[in-house]
């Protein structure tokens, strides 16, 4: 025994008519395009980094700037290869996405521990001298086994 047809509804006459259309036109499906789309606001927002970090470079940076060098290393990339870029950048924002997640799940650090009170001091007697501190001992000078350097005498012939 079959099972029942579902009833149509005019929006499912509505899409199979709209993915008829898009099938005799020739159109790429749905998920082509949803790929497509992907692709081409991977590229603009990579694009759209990079600009905004090549404003953001300090003027006087010199050569060794880690800002500037990783900035080179980025141009380079785009360069070389687009498509490795797109992928390093997402890589990156993703990384960073879970940096910030990670950090709003942790519980907030406890508040730091109160000073220990220092030992109360005696006052001084009336009338006595203050505690001088005890003397350093110094050490003895050390004994090296080398030679005492004496001056040359150019005089004498070697």
């Amino acid at each position: 025994m079959a099972a029942p047809a579902a009833p149509v509804t005019p929006l499912g006459e509505l899409l199979a008519h709209i993915a008829q259309a898009r099938a005799q036109a020739g159109l790429p499906g749905t998920q082509e395009t949803l790929a497509q789309f992907r692709q081409l606001w991977g590229q603009l927002s990579t694009e759209r980094q990079i600009r905004q970090s090549v404003a953001s470079v300090p003027e006087g940076a010199g050569p060794l700037n880690s800002q500037r060098l990783v900035l080179r290393a980025l141009q380079a990339m785009q360069q070389l290869s687009p498509a490795y870029l797109n992928r390093y950048m997402a890589y990156a924002e993703t990384l960073l996405w879970l940096d910030e997640a990670g950090a709003a799940l942790m519980p907030p650090a406890p508040p730091p521990l109160p000073a220990m009170p220092s030992a109360p001091t005696k006052p001084a007697a009336k009338g006595a001298k203050p505690a001088k501190a005890a003397p350093v001992a110094e050490k003895p000078a050390r004994k090296t086994s080398r030679k005492k350097l004496r001056p040359v005498d150019e005089s004498k012939p070697r």
